[in-house]
C-alpha cells in the first residue's frame, strides 16, 4: 500500500530523511575525511622532520664557517697582507681563502671603526660602513667575541658569521657567510624530499618570495597569495596553488624575524592512493544527487503554482491592490498559507479604507498616532510650540455674500494655509471655524519645531498675500499668535468618541496673543519663550502684557525675517523701536515721541498710535513709582 501524506511539511521531512539515509549508506564524508585527515598527518609529521633537517643543515654550515673563519683570524700568512694596508692585496687573500671554503659565498673585513676594509662580492667597496653593525655589536658583546645571523644582501637572505681577527689583540673583523639560495633550496628538496620557498621582508607585513623549488606557475601563485596578505603562520596550514592542495609548515631562521623557510607537500600526491576509490565514491554521490534533483523537481511542481500565485498577489498589494485573491485546491501548509494570506488582504483592505478616512479628519501624524498605540484617554507632558490663527472680521466678510461662496473661500483659505503649515512639519490639531490650531512638536519632535512654527506664521501671511492677489480679489487679514512651553499631549474625549490634542496654559497663551494681533494690528505675535526657542530669526519688541486670566506679565515680539536674510530698511525699523521702547520705559517721553516720529516715516502703524495714546496719558499723570511697564488686558 502507498503511503501518502498531505502536509507538504511531512513530505518534506521524508524525502530528505531517505535521502540523508541513501548518502550515509555511501559513507563518503567518512572514508573521504578518514583519508585526507591521515594524508594531512603524515606530511604534517615529514614537514616537522623537514624543518629539523633543514635547521641542522644550516647549523652544520654555520659551524663550518666558524671553523674556517678562526682558522683565517690566526693564520699567519694572512698578516703580512693585512698589515700592508694594501687594499687588492688584502682583497686577493681573502678571495683565496673563500675559494677553499667549500660553503662560503662572501668573505669581509671590518675594521674596529666599522668601516669595510675589503668584501669579496662587491670589490669596489672601500671604506663604507658595514651594513650590519648590530651583529658586530652583538659580537663584542659575546664572551668568544663571535656572532652568526641572517641577513640581507640584495634582498636575497645570507647566513653571516663574525669573528675577531686577533694579532694577537682584535685589529678588525672577519665575516663570512654563505647565501640561501636556489642551490641551498634544491639541495634540501632532495634530502626531505619536500618543496621549500624561502621568503624575506623588511617591515612584517609583506612577505616576499626570494628562492622557490616550485615550478614557475605555482611559485607566481604562491606571490599572489602573499600580496593578498594570506600568509599565515600557523603549522598545517592549507593552499591551493593552480588547482593543487599543499600542507605547508613554516620554519623561521635563527632569531631572524625577517626571513622564513616554507616546507611544501602536495596532499594531491600523497592521496594518489585513495583517488580511484574516490572516485567511485564520487560517482555515487552523484547518483544520490541525481535522485535528489528529482525528487526536488517532483515537489517543485506541486510548489511552483500556488507560489508563484502568491508572488503576484504580493505585489500587488504593495502597489495598493487588496481585492486579489488566491484560489488553491491544495489542503497542505501551502494551501493553509493561501488562506491565511486572502485574510491577510481582507485586513489590510479594511486597515487601509480606516487609515484613508483618519487621514482625511485628522494629520497624518495623529493618525499614524492613533494606528500605531493602543487607543486610550490619557496623555503626556511635552514640550511643543503651539500656533492660533484666525480671520479678521470674519463676520463682516459673511455678510452679504452668498453661503456657498464664504465655504468655498473658506476651503481654498484652509487648504493654502494647511499646506504651509504641513511643509513646516507641523500637525493641524483642528479648525475651529475660520480658525487654525497647530502644533509643532507633538506627536512627533523634529528637533527645531519653534524655528518651524516662526517660519510658518511668515510663510502663511505671504501664503494669504498671494490667496488676495489671485483667487479673492480682496484683502483678507490674519492674526496668528505662537507659544512654546510643556503641554499634555493626548487623547481627550470619552472612551466612545475621543480627539487627539494638546492642553494646558501654554495653549491658552497662544490663543491670547493671536487675539492681540488684532489689539496692535499686526500679523503675528510669539511669546518671549518662542523668540529664545527660535533664536535664528530677529524680532521686534512690541510690549509687556498681561493677558486676560494670567498672573505673570509675558514680552510679546514681532518676528520680522530671518536673521540671514534681514533688510537694510528693516534693520532700521528693528532699531528704531528698540531705541522708543528704552526711552519709554526710562519715562523720557520726549525722545520716544521723536523715534516714534521716525518710525511713522516708515509706516505708521496701529504700534506707533498706540504708544503716543500712552505717552499722552502719563505726560499728564506719569505712571506709579513701581511701574514694571506691563498693559493689562481685561478682555480676549
Amino acid at each position: 500500500m502507498t503511503m501518502q501524506f498531505k502536509r507538504f511539511q511531512t513530505r518534506l521531512i521524508v524525502f530528505f530523511v531517505a535521502l540523508l539515509a541513501l548518502l550515509q549508506l555511501t559513507v563518503f564524508l567518512a572514508v573521504n575525511d578518514a583519508n585526507i585527515r591521515n594524508a594531512r598527518q603524515v606530511i604534517k609529521e615529514n614537514l616537522q622532520v623537514g624543518s629539523s633537517v633543514f635547521n641542522r643543515l644550516i647549523e652544520e654550515r654555520t659551524r663550518n664557517l666558524f671553523q674556517h673563519a678562526r682558522l683565517i683570524s690566526s693564520d699567519y700568512a694572512f698578516k703580512p697582507a693585512f698589515y700592508s694596508d694594501d687594499r687588492p692585496t688584502i682583497l686577493s687573500a681573502l678571495e683565496n681563502h673563500l675559494q677553499r671554503i667549500e660553503d662560503a659565498d662572501i668573505m669581509l673585513l671590518v675594521d674596529l671603526d666599522l668601516k669595510i676594509i675589503a668584501d669579496t662580492r662587491s670589490p669596489e667597496i672601500t671604506s663604507e660602513t658595514v651594513a650590519w653593525p648590530a651583529l658586530i655589536e652583538r659580537a663584542e658583546q659575546n664572551d668568544y667575541a663571535e656572532a652568526t645571523a641572517v641577513v640581507l644582501i640584495e634582498n636575497l637572505p645570507f647566513q653571516i658569521i663574525v669573528v675577531p681577527y686577533l694579532s694577537p689583540d682584535i685589529n678588525a673583523w672577519i665575516l663570512l657567510g654563505f647565501a640561501i639560495d636556489q642551490q641551498v633550496a634544491d639541495d634540501l628538496k632532495q634530502m626531505i624530499n619536500s618543496e621549500i620557498s624561502f621568503f624575506v621582508s623588511s617591515d612584517s607585513k609583506q612577505w616576499r618570495l626570494t628562492r622557490s623549488t616550485l615550478d614557475k606557475d605555482k611559485a607566481g601563485s604562491l606571490m599572489r597569495k602573499n600580496k593578498q596578505q594570506e600568509l599565515s603562520f600557523n603549522q598545517g596550514q592549507t593552499f591551493t596553488l593552480d588547482d593543487e592542495e599543499y600542507i605547508v609548515l613554516y620554519t623561521q631562521l635563527a632569531e631572524n624575524k625577517t626571513v622564513f623557510a616554507m616546507l611544501q607537500r602536495s596532499l594531491d600526491q600523497a592521496l594518489k592512493p585513495y583517488l580511484r576509490l574516490r572516485q567511485t565514491l564520487q560517482i555515487l554521490m552523484l547518483f544520490g544527487l541525481l535522485l535528489s534533483l528529482l525528487g526536488a523537481l517532483f515537489i517543485a511542481r506541486k510548489v511552483t503554482k500556488p507560489v508563484k500565485a502568491l508572488t503576484l498577489s504580493v505585489q500587488k498589494i504593495e502597489q495598493g491592490d487588496y481585492h486579489t485573491k488566491i484560489i488553491t485546491e491544495q489542503k497542505d501548509e501551502i494551501g493553509q498559507l493561501a488562506g491565511s494570506f486572502n485574510q491577510m488582504a481582507k485586513g489590510l483592505e479594511e486597515k487601509e479604507k480606516v487609515r484613508n478616512l483618519l487621514g482625511k479628519v485628522v494629520s497624518k501624524e495623529v493618525a499614524e498616532e492613533l494606528l500605531c498605540r493602543k487607543i486610550e484617554l490619557g496623555g503626556e507632558e511635552k514640550q511643543a510650540t503651539i500656533l492660533f490663527s484666525d480671520i479678521r472680521d470674519f463676520t463682516s466678510l459673511c455678510e452679504g455674500a452668498p453661503a456657498q461662496e464664504i465655504l468655498t473661500m473658506l476651503n481654498v483659505y484652509l487648504t493654502k494655509m494647511s499646506a504651509v503649515i504641513e511643509i513646516n512639519h507641523g500637525v493641524i490639531d483642528k479648525y475651529i471655524g475660520d480658525a487654525i490650531m497647530a502644533l509643532f512638536g507633538v506627536p512627533v519632535n523634529h528637533g527645531n519645531d519653534a524655528h518651524n512654527a516662526v517660519a510658518t506664521a511668515i510663510a502663511m501671511n505671504q501664503a494669504l498675500q498671494k490667496l488676495n492677489k489671485d483667487k479673492f480679489g480682496k484683502a483678507i487679514k490674519i492674526g496668528i499668535g505662537l507659544n512654546t512651553g510643556r503641554v499634555v499631549a493626548g487623547n481627550m474625549g470619552s472612551p466612545d468618541r475621543l480627539n487627539y490634542t494638546v492642553i494646558g496654559d501654554d495653549v491658552n497663551l497662544a490663543s491670547r496673543l493671536e487675539g492681540l494681533t488684532k489689539f496692535y494690528d499686526l500679523p503675528v505675535l510669539v511669546s518671549e519663550s518662542t523668540r529664545t526657542a527660535a533664536d535664528s530669526f530677529v524680532y521686534q519688541e512690541i510690549d509687556r502684557v498681561r493677558v486676560k486670566g494670567k498672573q505673570n506679565a509675558v514680552a510679546i515680539y514681532r518676528p520680522v525675517a530671518l536673521l540671514s536674510q534681514i533688510s537694510q530698511p528693516q534693520w532700521l525699523e528693528v532699531e528704531i523701536c528698540s531705541t522708543m521702547l528704552s526711552a519709554y520705559r526710562a519715562q523720557k517721553w520726549e525722545k520716544a515721541l521723536e523715534q516714534l516720529d521716525q518710525l511713522a516715516l516708515i509706516e505708521d502703524s496701529e504700534f506707533c498710535q498706540i504708544y503716543r495714546q500712552r505717552i499722552a496719558i502719563f505726560q499728564v499723570s506719569p505712571p506709579p513709582q513701581d511701574w514694571d511697564f506691563t498693559f493689562e488686558f481685561t478682555e480676549k
